[in-house]
């Protein structure tokens, strides 16, 4: 019942089988029956293999060699051996055990895969190219999927179906669904008032919210984003942010993407902005100079007209009056 690595012109009672110096020979024996197993290893893994003497037991000698593969492969395979792959005309494996290996591609490309029955069809699952994904990074991947298996889900449906997830996530994140707002709602505006809503939402609401898919926001999560905004003595950009938010959010409930706008449940929930009075304007002398400062003025024609309508508007103080 064991499993033992000859070396090159040893025997196990048997006749002499002569190898090369990258070859590895393997003898399994179970009752009467005898199997032998080679393995072609590059040279670069001649030290590997020498530290290793493998004994395993088999409860029975169907599927031997498929047992061999895979075990000798999650022994004997290592990053080292990995990287020394080198390319051939044709695509070629390296088995890392139980059914995961490594796919040499004739480009020199190298990807990890992982072979495995669902409904009693072969499939077959890539888990990432090497050596961006690492070999404990392939076995801890190979890991999930067969518990995905076990649970008799299909890992490569999963995948597909978390890939999906991910591009509408993508989709209706609050960074995706701001750029399609900003492109229909403020393109009309001025170049100033363009550049304050912009500052808003790259300063205040997309550092920490902007990957976040809109639906998933929860109004504690956008108040403990203003709460920071607010905290720096910023209480005018906090409430400027809210408002901002809610009109995002709006446009993304009429697009059919939001069920509902959680800036409006933090009404009253950030400080009050502190307004500033200033006294009215009753000498005569200061009044010619705010006039002229008014003609001087230049804003948006709506802006001007206002300024200009204004003192003629409102009703003069008493004391102006009198």
């Amino acid at each position: 019942d064991n499993v033992n690595p000859l070396v090159p012109g040893s025997s196990p009672g048997g006749p002499t089988k002569s190898l090369s110096h990258s070859a590895l020979l393997v003898i399994f024996e179970h009752g009467s029956d005898c199997f032998s197993y080679i393995f072609n290893f590059p040279t670069a893994s001649r030290a590997i293999i020498g530290h290793h003497r493998i004994s395993l037991r088999l409860g029975a000698s169907k599927g031997a060699f498929k047992f061999l593969d895979d075990k000798v492969g999650a022994l004997l395979f290592t990053d080292a051996l990995g990287r020394a792959a080198k390319p051939k005309e044709k695509e070629y494996k390296l088995a890392a055990g139980e059914g995961l290996y490594l796919l040499v591609r004739p480009n020199g490309r190298k990807f990890w895969k992982l072979k495995y029955r669902y409904v009693g069809k072969e499939q077959k699952l890539s888990l990432g190219a090497y050596p961006n994904v690492s070999l404990r990074e392939a076995r801890d991947l190979a890991k999930e999927a067969k518990s995905l298996l076990r649970r008799g889900v299909n890992p490569s449906e999963q995948k597909r179906l978390d890939k999906y997830a991910r591009r509408a996530a993508e989709a209706n994140s609050l960074t995706a669904i701001s750029q399609e707002w900003l492109s229909t709602h403020i393109e009309d505006k001025s170049a100033s008032h363009q550049r304050r809503t912009r500052a808003t939402l790259d300063r205040h609401l997309l550092p920490l919210l902007g990957n976040r898919p809109l639906s998933e926001i929860t109004a504690p999560e956008l108040l403990a984003v203003l709460r920071r905004t607010e905290s720096a003595g910023l209480i005018d950009s906090a409430h400027r942010a809210r408002q901002l938010f809610g009109q995002i959010a709006r446009y993304a409930i009429a697009t059919g993407r939001l069920e509902r706008n959680v800036s409006a449940d933090l009404k009253g929930a950030l400080k009050s902005i502190s307004i500033r009075h200033y006294a009215a304007i009753t000498n005569p002398a200061d009044v010619g100079r705010l006039m002229v400062a008014i003609e001087a003025y230049r804003a948006t024609p709506v802006v001007m007209a206002a300024s200009a309508s204004e003192p003629s508007s409102n009703s003069a103080p008493s004391s102006f009056e009198a």
